[in-house]
């Protein structure tokens, strides 16, 4: 097996127990425009292998913090002004063709099933809560001066685990201790299971950090420090699909 294999096990660090308390309190309690940032904290400093499997249900902590999301978002009454848009008609769509096809591909097996549909809530379920969070410009600002920071600590661990070949995260489980190494070059992956979704994650977020340098001095100076920081994470990744979103985005940008 796998030494980063994690699905399945209960695994619980108690600093990542801790994190995890302290963020979905955050999550419950903070004024709404903040209410998005405990997740990306989660997502970005706690390894995906913590997680509480009970009766064989898998509670990974982003699962148990997108709960707490939940419950902040119903006991407020955040859902009632929610309005469907045409994108969650494509994202809901999407979140169906693949539970369909993922379910025929291991020709209906049970326990294939359930993990999809376990998946399948998962990110359906951050997309409509991250929906119902971040609303307006003002939101959504507040989140990405939230990610800019995140990401400008984040580096360091990439750059400390491209130094030295040793994770730090791998003491919460679900990355390996040691990075891997392919063509001569470490594929640094920090908090999250793979390299390459470390990579797009970030990639992700550099499109949103370039809508800001319409913004004030202020704000493009930050927007300048989270792309460099996206870029320097990304290398570290050593990976080409990051990179590729990274041009997907500059043709996407090109054309409007």
């Amino acid at each position: 097996m796998a030494e980063n294999y994690f699905y399945g096990e209960t695994t619980v660090n108690a600093l990542g127990l801790l994190v995890l308390v302290v963020l979905a309190i955050a999550s419950i309690l903070v004024p709404r425009r903040y209410a998005a940032v405990p997740i990306l904290v989660l997502c970005c400093f706690v390894a995906p292998g913590q997680r509480i499997v009970l009766a064989g249900l898998d509670f990974s902590f982003m699962r148990i913090i997108l709960m707490a999301g939940w419950a902040r978002v119903l006991i407020r009454g955040e859902l009632s002004n929610y309005e469907w848009k045409p994108i969650d008609a494509v994202m809901l769509a999407w979140a169906v063709v693949g539970l369909l096809a993922y379910t025929m591909l291991w020709g209906g097996a049970s326990g294939q099933f359930i993990w999809r549909v376990g998946d399948t809530m998962e990110t359906y379920g951050a997309y409509i809560l991250f929906r119902c969070l971040v609303k307006d410009w003002t939101d959504l600002r507040t989140f990405l001066m939230a990610s800019i920071l995140l990401v400008s600590a984040v580096v360091g661990f990439f750059a400390f685990e491209n130094q030295t070949r040793r994770n730090l995260f791998a003491v919460f489980g679900g990355v390996p201790p040691e990075t891997m190494l392919r063509q001569g070059r470490l594929r640094c992956q920090g908090a999250f299971a793979h390299p390459i979704l470390a990579g797009c994650f970030y990639a992700t977020l550099m499109p949103m950090y370039v809508g800001l340098f319409w913004s004030t001095s202020l704000h493009r100076l930050l927007a300048a420090v989270g792309i460099l920081a996206s870029l320097g994470v990304i290398f570290f990744c050593a990976s080409s699909t990051p990179i590729l979103a990274v041009m997907a985005a500059m043709v996407g940008g090109a054309l409007i």
